[in-house]
C-alpha cells in the first residue's frame, strides 16, 4: 500500500515478473483511488477519504490520535511520530517489558541516517544481548537477480 499526499493511494500487489506475467502461477491485482474534489491546496493537506484512511492506519499504528498528524508534511508531525517510536523502541528493549507497547506498534528502524546521509549499520536490536542473539544489518549493493525471479 502506498498513500501520496492523502490524495492517491493504491493497495494490492502491481509486480510485473515472470511467475505473475506466466498465468498460471503467481497473480496480481492492485487498486488505485484518486479523489480529484479533496485535493492538496495552499500548503493544506488533502481531506478526503484518502486522508481519513491514512489518519486511522497513523492512530492504529501509533496508539493514538493527535491533531498533528493531519499536516504529516510539518517537521512538528515527523518529530512527533519518531518520538513515539523511540519510546516504543526503548520499551521493547526493557528487560521487563512483557506487557503491550504504551502507543501503539510502531518501532524505529534500527539503522541511523546522518545528516550528511550517511547510513550506520551493525546496530543491535535492544534484547539481542540478552537473549544471546545477535542481529545486524547491512545494505546490500546488488541483489542476485535468482533471488528476485
Amino acid at each position: 500500500m502506498m498513500i501520496v499526499d492523502d490524495e492517491y493511494i493504491i493497495i494490492g500487489s502491481a509486480n510485473i515478473n515472470e511467475r505473475s506475467m506466466a498465468g498460471d502461477r503467481d497473480s496480481e491485482i492492485a487498486v488505485g483511488l484518486h479523489q480529484p474534489d479533496h485535493h492538496t491546496e495552499d500548503n493544506h493537506t488533502a481531506s478526503g477519504d484518502v486522508a481519513g484512511f491514512r489518519l486511522s492506519l497513523w492512530a492504529e499504528h501509533t496508539g493514538l490520535y493527535d491533531p498533528v498528524f493531519s499536516n504529516p508534511h510539518t517537521l512538528e508531525c515527523v518529530k512527533r511520530v519518531n518520538e513515539i517510536a523511540e519510546k516504543n523502541w526503548t520499551d521493547y528493549g526493557r528487560t521487563d517489558a512483557f506487557n503491550p507497547l504504551p502507543h501503539g506498534h510502531l518501532l524505529k528502524y534500527p539503522y541511523h541516517v546522518m545528516a550528511n546521509g550517511e547510513v550506520r549499520t551493525g546496530l543491535e536490536f535492544p534484547d539481542s544481548q540478552r537473549l544471546g542473539a545477535f542481529i545486524h544489518g547491512h545494505p546490500i549493493s546488488n541483489i542476485p537477480l535468482l533471488l528476485t525471479c
